[in-house]
């Protein structure tokens, strides 16, 4: 009897409850639901017919379970008929610098094309670049690599990159030219 008793008081919790917020409805039914699976809920002992199977108080409760979810409020979006503008990536990279292969020291000169300009976009993870007389940025890292694509930059060095004739199969190392361009951060 006292199963009964607290069943009919939390169906009345849920009616009362649904006045005030489709949310609660869902809540309780859910736990209606939890009940029946686990077999807490017997048709014997709740207010239904007993005919009802233990699937049928599944189906019962699922199916105000979701009640209760069509109940919930849908947000309502604003839309507005004024075109979205957005702010392009800045093509201006921080402090570019001048280098070439005459006027490098720091070991061999890495690249196959005479020098460039050595630029830092800040805004995108520090990428480093070197931009050819020709105007084609090449990535210096492997940030550069990833968002180059924003500035129109080549998708890597290696058509650039001078192999290594002391260890064949290698190329010269591009970490000091990297290394100047990151500093321009």
């Amino acid at each position: 009897m006292g199963t009964r008793i607290a069943i009919v008081a939390a169906m009345l919790a849920a009616v009362i409850a649904a006045a005030i917020s489709p949310a609660a409805v869902i809540f309780v039914s859910f736990l209606v639901f939890l009940w029946a699976v686990a077999g807490l809920i017997s048709p014997k002992r709740v207010l239904l017919p007993n005919r009802m199977s233990s699937v049928g108080v599944w189906a019962l409760s699922f199916a105000v379970l979701m009640l209760g979810a069509a109940l919930l409020p849908t947000p309502e979006y604003e839309r507005s008929d004024e075109p979205v503008t957005t702010t392009p990536i800045q093509r201006e990279p921080a402090n570019p610098a001048v280098v070439n292969a005459a006027a490098w020291s720091d070991g061999d000169w890495p690249l196959t094309i005479d020098g460039g300009v050595l630029s830092c976009m800040p805004q995108s993870f520090d990428a480093v670049f070197l931009t050819d007389d020709s105007g084609r940025m090449w990535p210096l890292n492997g940030s550069a690599m990833s968002h180059g694509s924003r500035w129109g930059a080549e998708p890597t060095l290696d058509p650039i990159w001078r192999a290594n004739p002391a260890l064949p199969g290698t190329r010269i190392s591009i970490s000091p030219l990297a290394d100047r361009a990151r500093s321009l951060c």
